[in-house]
């Protein structure tokens, strides 16, 4: 039998995980079983075994995929030319706009966490690299001036942090949720957090960064 190309493991790899993630959400982690999985994935028990062993090795997929993803996203922002811009796009783009049953999956994740020690280890490992890079961001602003210089870089980035865990938690619970409704509130108390109390109210015109964090600089 010829050997799969490595593009071609990768889809199928994802075309797994995109699986376990519908199943996983859609009936929970103990009620899913591996059967199920491969229903849903249109494959054989001995394809899905071939890259996931168990269902803790798709959760830890799941959640490496997400961190990579995310990852990426965060690093972009220490390049943008307007910080709270990228940071409100990573906002809607990494909670808001993901598929419904994403906000499921997380929610089910966590309920597994608090039973399950290689849940919670993979999920723990994620949260601390994305805290890290969010502090390191946090940082890099500060440098720019755009900043308060007493902000603690980790007290910011966990607000963020529980910023998305709030809004994933309100669409799993509530369907009608609207989230998007919430981002300027949601983007002017970030501000205030980092620039300082003068923050609260943003200056005439676009709500955005720049004409604040000029100010600021000065």
């Amino acid at each position: 039998m010829p050997r799969l190309s490595h593009d071609t493991q990768e889809r199928r790899r994802a075309h797994i995980l995109d699986s376990a993630e519908v199943c996983f959400a859609r009936t929970g982690f103990h009620r899913t079983t591996m059967v199920d999985i491969c229903r849903e994935a249109k494959i054989s028990a001995g394809a899905l075994y071939v890259y996931f062993d168990s269902k803790e090795a798709l959760i830890d997929g799941i959640v490496g995929r997400d961190r990579e993803e995310i990852a990426g996203q965060l690093a972009a922002m220490g390049s943008a030319p307007d910080f709270f811009a990228a940071l409100e796009g990573s906002l809607r783009s990494c909670v808001l706009e993901r598929p419904a049953h994403k906000a499921a999956l997380y929610v089910e994740m966590i309920a597994e966490a608090h039973r399950n020690p290689r849940v919670a280890a993979t999920l723990g490992a994620c949260d601390s690299t994305l805290k890290t890079l969010l502090c390191g961001l946090v940082d890099t602003a500060r440098t720019a001036g755009l900043v308060a210089p007493g902000a603690d870089a980790a007290k910011l980035a966990t607000v963020m942090m529980m910023i998305g865990d709030a809004l994933f938690l309100r669409r799993a619970v509530n369907p009608s949720f609207n989230g998007e409704a919430l981002v300027p509130e949601l983007m002017q108390m970030i501000r205030a957090l980092m620039l300082g109390d003068g923050a609260l109210v943003p200056p005439a015109g676009r709500p955005g960064f720049h004409t604040h964090a000029m100010g600021a600089a000065e």
